[in-house]
């Protein structure tokens, strides 16, 4: 492959930008083409309506294990003297159904 000295490089840029390719760029034209281009956004999936559902999705997931999972704690009522432990999902409901009431 041919290399390109730095004042080739200069020379064309500068003709490019007397040029100006961009200008004519008219996207494609065919049902084909359309189709194709339709799918860029798509490859990587960040677009996807689909792909982010799946991301909030498994975020809540996440947020629900580290509830399940995270250290229980001892939660005591003061008017009745009652005392529960509970982890974080289980107070999380618990705050939930108070609330709600």
């Amino acid at each position: 492959m041919r290399r390109w000295t730095e004042v080739e490089r200069q020379r064309q840029a500068q003709l490019i930008h007397l040029w100006r390719p961009w200008k004519n760029s008219t996207g494609p034209k065919t049902k084909e083409g359309i189709n194709k281009s339709k799918m860029n956004a798509y490859k990587h999936g960040e677009y996807d309506q689909e792909a982010k559902l799946q991301i909030v999705f498994l975020s809540r997931c996440k947020q629900m294990a580290k509830l399940l999972y995270s250290k229980p704690k001892k939660i005591e009522y003061e008017d009745s003297g009652a005392s529960l432990i509970l982890n974080g999902y289980q107070e999380y409901l618990l705050t939930k159904l108070l609330v709600q009431t």
